[in-house]
């Protein structure tokens, strides 16, 4: 394979391995490193610097996450507009309701498993670095796709510059998908999104170049116990300057707690 493949594993949901090692023993796929809550290795957690989180001020990681909220229900061109214009309400007002609703409170500590499935997804990206290939794809263990998905993986690996800083996502997730502003999709129903977003952590393909950033980001500023891996992702990615990102449609890896296939391990 072109790529490292982890995949993030809550060790308790025994059918899920068992029901991807099955399917990758088909596809004739091996994973190179199954990213449990054991053995991690650490990062800092901390609540963040006081109104910033991963060296951005509150007021524009609201305006990031509520772009991607609004686009749910409008196109990404007017969420990015609308967004703009609470940013400047807010600056007059000083309501920070007008600009902090889609971030989480920072007073309110994520639970355990929260906290591990971030530092498996993180683990996962430093094992990918270490194993020196251009390109990591991190799959969660409820996963679903078929046969020829790592074919496609293959194929977009051979098309895109792995030296620049890109993000993929290649999976379904939370509802998000391409509004009627985003550019028609380049090759394998990629499309580009700005500014740089995730959709979730469910599925992605990053380039190695990427990864390098995001870890150095994160273990400058710590990992913040307040926001899930695929905020801390969005967030970072409005961080780091030069990044493109792609979603997929209609993605190649579904995610079975999304489908109603797995129950969410996050419950």
């Amino acid at each position: 394979m072109t790529f490292f493949l982890a995949i993030v594993h809550c060790s308790k949901f025994k059918d899920r391995r068992e029901y991807l090692e099955n399917l990758f023993s088909e596809t004739k796929v091996k994973p190179d490193f199954w990213s449990l809550e054991s053995g991690v290795k650490p990062f800092t957690w901390i609540n963040s610097e006081k109104n910033r989180v991963l060296g951005r001020r509150f007021c524009g990681a609201g305006l990031d996450l509520g772009i991607s909220a609004r686009s749910l229900e409008f196109s990404r061109r007017r969420a990015r507009l609308q967004g703009f214009i609470l940013l400047i309400r807010f600056l007059i007002t000083g309501k920070e309701s007008l600009i902090m609703g889609s971030l989480p409170s920072p007073s309110t500590r994520l639970r355990t498993r929260d906290l591990e499935v971030q530092r498996m997804h993180l683990n996962a990206l430093k094992c990918g670095l270490e194993s020196k290939k251009e390109w990591i794809l991190i799959l969660e263990d409820d996963s679903r796709f078929s046969a020829d998905a790592f074919q496609v993986v293959n194929n977009i690996t051979g098309r895109y510059n792995s030296k620049k800083k890109l993000w993929m996502s290649l999976n379904s997730g939370a509802g998000l998908r391409r509004t009627k502003s985003d550019k028609a999709e380049e090759h394998f129903g990629l499309f580009r999104v700005k500014p740089p977003a995730v959709r979730c952590s469910a599925g992605y393909l990053i380039s190695a170049a990427l990864a390098m950033d995001l870890v150095t980001l994160i273990n400058k500023y710590g990992l913040p116990d307040w926001i899930p891996i695929d905020y801390v992702y969005h967030l970072a990615l409005g961080k780091i300057p030069r990044v493109v990102s792609f979603w997929q449609d209609p993605p190649i890896f579904t995610q079975g707690s999304e489908t109603g296939e797995y129950v969410s391990g996050l419950r």
